[in-house]
């Protein structure tokens, strides 16, 4: 007969720790995620790497050509200007403008001007960015992923 006693309470013991264990799941409406535009414009990314038709090249960039990826900044204003500096010397700064394209998947550099270029976002969250696009080197064009971190 003490089976049967023990059992209600055991019974009862798990009911009220199954609904204490359930929380609210509305969690997420009180911090939405950030847009692409904050996470493009929340800060200075860094130059991290370079892929060229999906082989990594950063060494080879550094030690063939002297171009350190990891000394090139970008930043994106969200006024819709850019601002890439390499090698932390003002004389090697390019300026222009940006825009989302293809529902936030693609930025425009420069639209409208001979240097336009269209960047493909394989990835952006709050601490890396992965920029897809064709670049022409001395006549050749090659397709290339630009990866920075902040």
């Amino acid at each position: 007969m003490k089976k049967f006693k023990l059992f209600p309470l055991l019974f009862a013991s798990l009911l009220m720790l199954t609904f204490a264990s359930c929380g609210d799941d509305d969690d997420d409406d009180n911090n939405p995620a950030p847009s692409n535009t904050e996470l493009l414009t929340g800060g200075m990314w860094t130059g991290d790497k370079i892929f060229i038709n999906g082989s990594d090249f950063t060494g080879t960039a550094k030690s063939q050509f002297g171009y350190d990826v990891t000394q090139a900044t970008l930043n994106f204003d969200d006024n819709g200007t850019y601002t890439f500096t390499y090698d932390d010397d003002d004389s090697n700064t390019e300026t222009g403008t940006w825009e989302f394209t293809n529902d936030e998947k693609s930025i425009i550099l420069d639209e409208g001007t001979a240097d336009e270029t269209t960047l493909v976002l394989n990835k952006l969250t709050a601490s890396e960015l992965h920029m897809e696009g064709e670049f022409s080197l001395d006549g050749v064009t090659i397709d290339a992923e630009i990866r920075a971190v902040r």
